[in-house]
Order: C-alpha cells, then sequence, then structure tokens
C-alpha cells in the first residue's frame, strides 16, 4: 500500500440502519473524482491496534478454558483491492457471494 498516497477518514462511531447505504452513497460520490483510486470501509486501519474482540473461540466440546481470544477488522468488499492485499486462500473481495 502506498502510506503516502492514502487519507483516512474517520466515520461516525454510531451504526443506525442507514449507515452502510450512506457509506455506499459516500464511496460512490468520492470514486467520482478521476484522482481517486479506491475507497473503502474498515473497523480499523491497519496498523493501528485492533479492538473488535472476537471472544472466546474453541472446538466443540471443549471447555472453556481451552478457548482462545482474537481480534478481527470488520472490512467491507474493497478493502483486499484498496490495500493492495493478495488473496491466499477463500474468496477475492469482489467475488460478492450471492
Amino acid at each position: 500500500m502506498d502510506i503516502e498516497h492514502t487519507l483516512v477518514v474517520q466515520g461516525p462511531g454510531i451504526r443506525d440502519n442507514d449507515y452502510f447505504s450512506r457509506l455506499t452513497a459516500f464511496k460512490e460520490e468520492i470514486l467520482r473524482n478521476p484522482m481517486i483510486k479506491s475507497v473503502s470501509g474498515s473497523t480499523s486501519i491497519p496498523g493501528s491496534k485492533v479492538y473488535w474482540n472476537a471472544g472466546g473461540i474453541r472446538r466443540t466440546n471443549e471447555d472453556a478454558s481451552k478457548s482462545n481470544q482474537y481480534r478481527i477488522i470488520g472490512i467491507d468488499y474493497d478493502f483486499a483491492d484498496a490495500f493492495q492485499l493478495s488473496i491466499i486462500a477463500g474468496r477475492n473481495s469482489r467475488s460478492r457471494p450471492p
């Protein structure tokens, strides 16, 4: 990723029922500018501390003491392309589920 040409805009901390439709409209409007290469939304930015905890994850029928805590980042379908990430397993960010 080219950090020198990356702008981060922090969105509102409150998400209501219209949040995703407004985010989509914002992204579409920004991309009308030919100088903008890509736009993505996420719950965190690369290099920052991740606060979203997925909770205790463990195998079925395992004792709760065997659980692990995982930090996760929620991303939109454009995240991998915007940050020039290569997908080594799973689906590509542009392959949206039906």
